[in-house]
């Protein structure tokens, strides 16, 4: 039997992001949860691997801020 792996980004207990869809390794999906949380809460986001692994996703946050283009939260 294949698990798959939800990846939700929580803002509060009542408003979840589905950030990815099913994915099929828990790697995998920690991967694509430091994604959004980085994308969502920025570089000071708690996160599982390195931050230092995700510079091109930082590039482009900021770029995206800077363009007026981004999603901020809070």
């Amino acid at each position: 039997m294949l698990a798959l792996f939800r990846v939700l980004l929580c803002f509060s207990l009542r408003s979840c992001l589905n950030c990815a869809g099913e994915i099929d390794t828990a790697h995998a999906a920690a991967r694509a949860y430091d994604r959004a949380a980085i994308k969502f809460r920025g570089i000071d986001a708690y996160i599982n691997f390195n931050v230092s692994d995700y510079d091109e996703d930082i590039k482009q946050r900021e770029t995206r801020e800077i363009e007026g283009d981004g999603i901020f939260l809070g």
